[in-house]
């Protein structure tokens, strides 16, 4: 049991990490961009960042190096974290409330 209570602690600070370097991303792109001016444009920038995810994803890991792995690793998680960060920004300035 104490081993479960460890794992959710662990994955509940991992949710946490996320939804801030979100939140961070949203302020930074805000601060640059602005607010989307239509559902239109922000359905243009995140379908964007999703193929720029998926460029990343359709790379082979097992042809990579050890240290071409890690900084790919590190592209991906910066695009799921804009795409979650746009997400936010299109319920914000496209969904109202």
């Amino acid at each position: 049991r104490a081993g479960n209570a460890v794992s959710k602690l662990v994955h509940n600070n991992r949710i946490e990490q996320v939804a801030e370097d979100a939140k961070a991303e949203l302020y930074r792109a805000t601060g640059i961009h602005g607010s989307f001016a239509s559902a239109h444009e922000g359905y243009a920038v995140l379908l964007e960042e999703v193929d720029e995810l998926w460029d990343l994803v359709k790379k082979n890991p097992a042809k990579m190096t050890a240290v071409e792995l890690a900084e790919h690793r590190k592209k991906v998680r910066e695009e799921a974290i804009q795409i979650s960060a746009m997400g936010m920004r299109f319920a914000m300035d496209v969904c109202g409330e």
